[in-house]
């Protein structure tokens, strides 16, 4: 077997005839090396993807942890003058001779056939990729030590191909000194010395390698990039080390599989918790449908979609998460919480994938399914996994809006099928875990399950809950930060005849503390006028009292408020009372049928944190009577006529008249008690009112008759001197009891409507006392509704008219508010009254933050992003908005900004219209502190698609268009877009020039400077016959005129040098061809791409050789002919001329253009120097007299 040395020399021998016989497939071979170059420099190949991919694909022997490292030095190792080397550590088996033989050889590869080669493998470059950052690529694998060259080599006249083996430069020791001397060096070694243009991209390709870029592939498991310099200070690449590991793999049914995938990423300045990962992975098989099938993929059967679901926050390098991937990461940002893996069909720039494209479209049709599927698996295989875990799974639903309409209806569809799933866990209130479809279970109000967890606690044993007609939301998932997830499934809350079912069915009254007892009571007060009092819940036996027998029995709401019920529940209005009051209630027998609740009861309800609320709906709705215990005469009241209209709002010490105490007869002594202090007079016992002010929890049981006799109490009271209401009185009075047209509110939250408002605004436009329900005498009341809070003078309600305006939703109504606040010269005090409507016909649309609203909408960008008031709004309005609100007259530059950034990342194709009005903007806002904003923060800028779209790509590929005709050759022949938009014809407020001095000056490159031309040879054949070269005007004249454009001050050019200059004019040789001669020029872009185009020339000038080609000019072809002809002469002669000069040739190009245009007449060309101000000195006619005797 042949050694590596020798397998190479034989290759050699035998493949490029260096040393042996002609190979007779060598034309073939160099026409398909040249094929080789033109497709290398004008596909758009990722190079590092493909190292990642070419990794990926190879073989790896058991038990070698695949591993691929990149590391960047400045050290020139292989001494090729190299400013920085690139070295490819892979831990693979290392080249085979099949291996070697198959990179010696242009299209055949060992690794056709693998579908995994998609992403790359569709360019049909492979590994020779590297040539586009290279220009000799070498390798050290297996004992191979061979380094290529894209040159032709001088023995072959082939490039890219031909092996060379190499003795040093670098060395294997050179290699393991960078590597790190202690290690063992891989099996396989790459050594890429860059080109001089490429340092600066692949550095920043390297540093923005994704942490998630190992997520899909099945070989590797560490990847790791990191620059070595002698001196550390001078590094620039961000370091790191990415690894992965798959510790928990289970086969599923379906065609399908799933595994848990640890990444871990070490990068400097990360903190620890951003640098670990594991990803919860769905693998799934679906069968290719015929519709959706396409030449590309003709042998594919199946298409496989992973979907990653990442266990806590993604790893991230840089400000974007890839969303879709193909193999490796698309820079699509899709707002979706998982990452979708297939074998995509990717565009062309590969930075997203072709959504209208029908074979991408069939995998899509499959994600829903595959979706559904990975979470069924997640959250109902783990049988070991508590119900406390399986919320956060449900995270991973597509609630959020993609910028891609196609992914959006991806997202539909899942909502969809979702309905259909049984996937949501029910509370178990055992062991078994249970789950059913969203439509099928309910949430229940976060008070009860207070109620239903505390009892559990004290040992309550409940029925299963979901046996009441429901099924129950998990208590884990039922929380408000699930909210938006639960409106997602569609899932709503039991009704409320499910909590009487629930209570009843359980032993929850008797079975728990006071305190949790209590806490069951409240939940039923505050929602029994809302929700319960039409229910069963007056049914169930509720609350508790002390039956004969002295044991403690419950008694129903609705037993306990029927006056006829042979039962009347009491409590002791002093808790000191309450054992002797029971006691003794039991010893007289039950007087009256009278029971009291237990003592315990009585004592918590009294310690209880919200006892009014319980006090209140005990007294209202189950009729609890208090029972006071006699009192000073001084303080009661004798109870007559005037006091019924107060009765219902207060709790007054009236002087017990029943039946079973004083009755009736008592007011017969009304004299006598009046003497002994007893107040028998409404007007003497208004000051009861104030200290026993006391309204029913439901404001709708109090009349207008309540409320007048309270004003008229308070009108009593103001007419003390200095009299003051009591703390108790403030504190009862503050409660929501005032009827406006707006509902209940308390009277700080109300304003009397009197003919001042009626200027401006309608009663009903704000929290206005409803004079309806009061009727006009309302208004007599102005000052007593003013001393308990209610604004009555117009300037003072501005606040409470601004607070109370979200409330509406007629659009005529919040105009006359807005107009009134703005009379008034409101300001808002609080984010909550910064709020505008924004209409959606005459009674619809939405409340929102002025941050998301404008004035007006100057440029229509922002239909999505703003809301414009002058849409809606009338001028003085907006003049009220921009004041009060500080909203803008036009987005600002700062939004624009944004906006721009949304288009970058999602792919967006702009219209004309909107690119135009970007760039106004900036224009209209241009600063050194814009220029540096849009420096650093524009990542892409436009370019014309061709199909009348404008296309956003890499800043670093677009070029401003400087050259008209380099402009007119990429335009044309250019495979892909590379000149920088700009408005066509130009626009008065978007002025071509200082648009394109824009882009320069936010680093967009100019293609006059980044095009390099390359002359190319002649092909063989061509047939070339001498030519006398002043034909070409090559004489005295001409000698003479570019003379006088040397000795010009400004090029400080001596006599000597001006000479030599010149002097390669006079030895020229002058070859003249029928065929136009190729010009070929190029532009290097960001991913390691160059960009050709060619152009035919009629004139090259061989400056080395000292000869000029020239294509026999057609005399017939006219004016046209001859400016060309004149205008290719004098460039061939001005950059042969100033080759070392170049910020000249222009200027002398255009000089020697003219006087070729009348033929270096000698008169026409002395005028032409003195119009330039030009002259020959005595030495240059010296030298044109010795030149031309």
């Amino acid at each position: 077997m042949a050694s590596p040395r020798e397998h190479i020399e034989h290759i050699r021998k035998t493949t490029f005839s260096i040393g042996g016989e002609k190979n007779p497939l060598a034309p073939m071979l160099d026409q398909a090396v040249k094929y080789l170059s033109a497709e290398l420099y004008t596909k758009d190949v990722h190079f590092l993807m493909e190292l990642i991919q070419n990794a990926e694909d190879n073989d790896y022997l058991e038990g070698v942890d695949p591993s691929l490292e990149f590391v960047i030095t400045s050290r020139d190792i292989t001494a090729t003058g190299a400013p920085s080397t690139l070295l490819i550590f892979n831990s693979e088996k290392g080249f085979s001779a099949k291996n070697i033989e198959s990179i010696c050889s242009v299209g055949n590869s060992t690794k056709k056939g693998n579908s995994k080669r998609s992403y790359i493998g569709e360019k049909g470059i492979g590994f020779k990729s590297v040539f586009l950052i290279t220009p000799q690529p070498f390798i050290f694998s297996n004992g191979y030590q061979i380094r290529f060259n894209e040159k032709p080599c001088p023995l072959c006249n082939l490039g890219y191909v031909v092996p060379e083996w190499v003795e040093e430069n670098p060395s294997l020791s050179d290699i393991k000194q960078i590597y790190g001397s202690n290690s063992t060096l891989p099996t396989t070694t790459i050594v890429l010395p860059l080109k001089p243009n490429k340092v600066k991209p692949v550095k920043q390709q390297l540093s923005s390698i994704h942490p998630e870029v190992l997520l899909f592939l099945s070989k590797i498991k560490s990847l790791s990039v990191r620059e070595q310099n002698e001196d550390p200070r001078l590094n620039t690449v961000s370091a790191i080390a990415i690894t992965k590991r798959t510790n928990f793999r289970a086969r599923e049914s379906m065609d399908a599989e799933s595994y848990t995938l640890h990444l871990s990423a070490e990068e400097n300045n990360t903190d620890e918790q951003d640098r670990e990962c594991s990803y919860s992975v769905w693998k799934q098989k679906f069968p290719v449908k015929k519709k959706n099938k396409i030449e590309k993929r003709m042998g594919v059967k199946d298409w496989v979609i992973t979907l990653a679901f990442p266990n806590g926050k993604r790893l991230r390098r840089g400000r974007s998460l890839p969303g879709i991937y193909a193999f490796l990461p698309t820079e699509m940002v899709t707002n979706l919480p998982f990452i979708i893996q297939a074998d995509f069909i990717l565009a062309s720039s590969r930075e997203t994938i072709l959504l209208d494209d029908n074979w991408n479209q069939g995998i899509l049709d499959c994600v829903p399914l595959a979706f559904i599927n990975a979470l069924v698996s997640l959250v109902k295989m783990r049988e070991d996994a508590p119900v406390s875990s399986l919320p956060r799974l449900f995270q991973f639903l597509p609630i959020k809006s993609s910028h891609y309409p196609t992914l959006n209806a991806v997202s539909e569809s899942i909502k969809v099928k979702l309905a259909e799933e049984e996937i949501v866990p029910s509370e178990p209130f055992t062991e078994q875990k249970f789950f059913h479809k969203p439509s099928e279970i309910g949430r229940i109000m976060p008070a009860f399950w207070s109620v239903l967890n505390k009892a559990r606690k004290e040992g309550v044993r409940f029925d299963n809950p979901s046996s009441h007609g429901w099924h129950v939301l998990s208590s884990h998932f039922d929380k408000p930060e699930y909210d938006h997830i639960l409106d997602f499934l569609g899932v709503g809350h039991v009704n409320n005849e499910w909590y009487a079912r629930c209570i009843r069915s359980s032993n929850l009254l008797m079975g728990v503390s006071e305190d949790v007892y209590l806490q069951i009571v409240l939940f039923v007060a505050n929602n029994w006028r809302t929700k319960f009092c039409t229910t069963t819940m007056g049914d169930i036996p509720l609350i508790k009292y002390v039956d004969r027998d002295g044991s403690v029995s419950l008694c129903s709401v609705n037993e306990s408020a029927q006056k006829n019920s042979g039962r009347l529940l009491c409590r002791s209005h002093e808790t000191h009372y309450t054992s002797w009051l029971i006691d003794w209630n039991k010893e007289f027998g039950f007087v009256g049928n009278r029971f009291f609740q237990p003592k315990s009861t009585q004592e918590a309800i009294y310690s209880f944190s919200k006892k009014e609320a319980i006090l209140q709906w005990l007294r209202v709705e189950v009729k609890v009577s208090e029972i006071k215990l006699h009192v000073c005469p001084r303080n009661c009241i004798l109870y007559g006529p005037e006091w019924e209209s107060i009765l219902a709002i207060t709790l007054l010490p009236f002087i017990d008249d029943s039946d079973k105490f004083y009755e009736k007869g008592i007011r017969e002594y009304e004299k006598e008690l009046k003497k002994m202090g007893v107040v028998v007079e409404f007007k003497a016992g208004v000051k009861f009112v104030a200290a026993g002010l006391y309204f029913p929890l439901n404001p709708c049981h109090i009349t207008s008759e309540n409320v007048f006799s309270l004003l008229e109490c308070i009108r009593i009271l103001l007419k003390e001197k200095d009299y003051s209401f009591p703390d108790t009185f403030l504190k009862n009075v503050r409660r929501e009891w005032l009827k406006t047209h707006v509902g209940y509110r308390t009277p700080d939250n109300c304003c009397l409507f009197d003919s001042k408002w009626g200027l401006y605004l309608k009663s009903t436009d704000g929290p206005f006392i409803d004079e309806v329900f009061y009727g006009s005498n309302i208004t007599s009341y102005r000052e007593e509704l003013s001393s308990i809070g209610v604004t009555v003078e117009v300037e003072e309600a501005c606040p409470l008219l601004a607070s109370n305006l979200y409330h509406h939703s007629d659009f005529s109504t919040i105009v006359r508010i807005f107009k009134f606040l703005s009379r008034n010269e409101w300001m808002p005090e609080s984010d909550a009254t910064r709020k505008i409507w924004i209409p959606d016909g005459h009674e619809n649309g939405k409340w929102v933050n002025p941050e998301e609203c404008v004035l007006r909408n100057r440029d229509g960008l922002f239909g999505q992003q703003f809301n414009f008031l002058e849409e809606y709004y009338e001028p003085d309005l907006l003049c009220f908005f921009s004041t009060a609100f500080n909203v803008t007259s036009y987005p600002s530059f700062d939004s624009h900004c944004k906006l721009w950034e949304v288009w970058e990342t999602s792919g967006y194709q702009l219209s004309h219209a909107q690119c135009c009005a970007f760039w106004e903007c900036v224009m209209s806002q241009w600063s050194s502190e814009v220029e540096t904003t849009l420096a650093d923060g524009l990542m892409k800028l436009p370019v014309h698609s061709g199909c009348g779209e404008i296309l956003l790509l890499d800043k670093n590929d677009v070029f401003v268009a400087d050259d008209l005709l380099l402009k007119e050759l990429f335009e044309k022949l250019s495979p892909r877009p590379v000149l920088v938009w700009y408005p066509q014809p130009s626009l008065p407020s978007l002025p071509r020039s200082k648009l394109l001095e824009i882009y320069r000056k936010i680093g967009v490159r100019t293609i006059s400077e980044s095009a390099r031309k390359e002359e190319l040879s002649l092909a063989d054949g061509v047939k070339l016959k001498p030519l006398n070269p002043r034909v070409l005007f090559i004489g005295k004249e001409m000698v003479r005129l570019i003379l006088g454009f040397l000795a010009d001050p400004s090029l400080k050019m001596q006599v000597k040098k001006r000479h030599e200059a010149v002097q390669c004019l006079l030895n020229i040789t002058a070859l003249v061809t029928a065929e136009p001669h190729t010009v070929s020029y190029s532009l290097s872009l960001s991913s390691g791409e160059i960009v050709k185009v060619r152009a035919s020339r009629m004139i090259r000038w061989d400056r080395k050789s000292s000869k000029i080609y020239t294509q026999k000019p057609d005399k017939a072809g006219g004016p046209k002919v001859r400016i060309e002809y004149a205008t290719y002469l004098a460039e061939a002669i001005a950059e042969g001329v100033l080759w070392d000069k170049e910020d000249h040739i222009s200027t002398l190009s255009e000089l020697i253009k003219l006087a070729v245009l009348v033929s270096f007449n000698e008169e026409a060309v002395q005028f032409l120097m003195k119009s330039k101000n030009l002259q020959s000195f005595e030495e240059d006619e010296d030298f044109l007299s010795a030149a031309f005797p």
